[in-house]
């Protein structure tokens, strides 16, 4: 018997190739203009699934930083792993819908995601691209990890292969031990060490997503590539006391200077309790993109300019009273 997981990633594959008899590339197509009004995170999204993510119009419950631009650098993180209260509701203020009545499929939007644009120049097939991607993403981690401090062991000399029931998929993984942060090296010979980070790829046809070109925002010389979007994914994952101790969040922004370029990873929002949420956000190696109109981010970057600028003037007084 077919599994409600599996009719769902049906369905939502027919929702989004199927709308008045559009094909992927078609799809890739329509979707591929930039939306100077909407941030570039969310330009990514509309390139990989119909996300029903928008974006924050402004970034008032973020803190101050004098990094704040249309992006938030690597080193301005530590924020994010926060809590953040918002006026009304998460889904009110970012236009999301978290579907949490029961019964209903985790929406796609509260799950982890890998994204990629490997060209056919590289990779021939799709399969062949599946195993690049994975070799590449967990390659560069493992050792941007060795930089950091972690010792490192790959799980497969090269990414595997497997079937389960009606998936097939590219795994492959790195365990991460650094003690002192809480990722421990466990002393059970059967149990698990306390982080590591992990990529699916599940086997998707190429008749229903071919390589298609790669918008010209993204890449100017448009670079016919297979895309992976919403199927594959990219996690860290924490067992017995690491969940309590580690940030996953952090390690991975920590992390994602060492990704292939044209490679994002998805990190969802966190459930804190009804009002408060760790916030969604894009990462690439160059940098961590967030879910806020430009306008926002225009409007903090003035509060931001004011803010210094009046105190300028207060260090300016005090000196000249002197």
């Amino acid at each position: 018997m077919t599994s409600l997981k599996t009719l769902s990633a049906l369905l939502a594959s027919a929702l989004l190739l199927s709308g008045c008899g559009t094909t992927y590339s078609e799809w890739m197509a329509e979707e591929a203009p930039y939306h100077p009004d909407e941030s570039y995170a969310l330009n990514l999204m509309r390139q990989m699934y119909s996300t029903q993510l928008k974006d924050a119009s402004n970034p008032g419950d973020l803190e101050a930083s004098s990094t704040l631009g249309t992006d938030v650098t690597l080193s301005t993180l530590t924020y994010l792993s926060g809590p953040r209260t918002f006026g009304g509701s998460f889904g009110l203020d970012l236009g999301f819908s978290l579907l949490a009545e029961l019964g209903k499929e985790k929406p796609e939007d509260l799950k982890p995601h890998l994204f990629a644009f490997v060209p056919v120049s590289e990779a021939p097939t799709r399969l062949e691209a599946d195993k690049l991607v994975a070799a590449k993403v967990i390659d560069a981690i493992e050792e941007r990890a060795k930089t950091l401090g972690f010792e490192t062991i790959k799980w497969y000399k090269e990414p595997a292969k497997f079937h389960f029931l009606w998936v097939d998929a590219t795994t492959q993984g790195v365990t991460i031990i650094k003690e002192d942060i809480g990722c421990f090296r466990t002393k059970d010979p059967e149990g698990a060490n306390g982080c590591s980070v992990s990529v699916w790829i599940p086997e998707i046809s190429e008749s229903d997503y071919p390589a298609v070109p790669n918008p010209s925002w993204l890449d100017p010389k448009e670079t016919v590539s297979w895309r992976y979007p919403w199927q594959a994914s990219l996690k860290m994952n924490l067992y017995d006391s690491a969940k309590e101790k580690v940030d996953g969040r952090k390690i991975l922004t920590d992390l994602a200077p060492a990704l292939p370029d044209l490679t994002f990873v998805y990190i969802p929002p966190e459930e804190i309790s009804s009002k408060e949420w760790k916030l969604p956000f894009l990462l690439s190696n160059k940098g961590v993109h967030l879910f806020v109109a430009p306008e926002g981010m225009n409007d903090a970057k003035k509060t931001i300019d004011a803010s210094k600028a009046a105190e300028k003037a207060k260090t300016d007084e005090k000196a000249g009273a002197k």
